[in-house]
């Protein structure tokens, strides 16, 4: 298992999201927090998918919500636990 300053690798990144969950949540106010092309809603729900799955990596959390706020309706991704909510997951250029 690896492990970053003594935690294991998933326990930091469930920290790092829910430190980040707390920073996007609209309760909070943080309005000089800004996600440069991407909707908050949407990248706390992610953030949140990916808190509570334990299957979906933050990368992969971070990607979905750029598609999502981008419009996009497909994404390509070789990883199968890759979140596919309202979206087309390819894992093939042919696909």
């Amino acid at each position: 298992m690896k492990t970053i300053r003594g935690l294991p690798e998933h326990s930091l990144c469930r920290e790092t999201v829910r430190k980040v969950c707390r920073c996007l949540d609209p309760a909070q106010d943080y309005p000089e927090i800004e996600m440069l092309g991407l909707d908050k809603a949407i990248v706390l729900q992610a953030l949140l998918v990916c808190r509570s799955s334990g299957e979906t990596s933050f990368a992969d959390a971070l990607v979905w919500a750029a598609a999502r706020s981008a419009g996009s309706e497909v994404v390509y991704s070789l990883d199968e636990r890759f979140p596919a909510d309202g979206l087309d997951v390819r894992r093939d250029l042919n696909g």
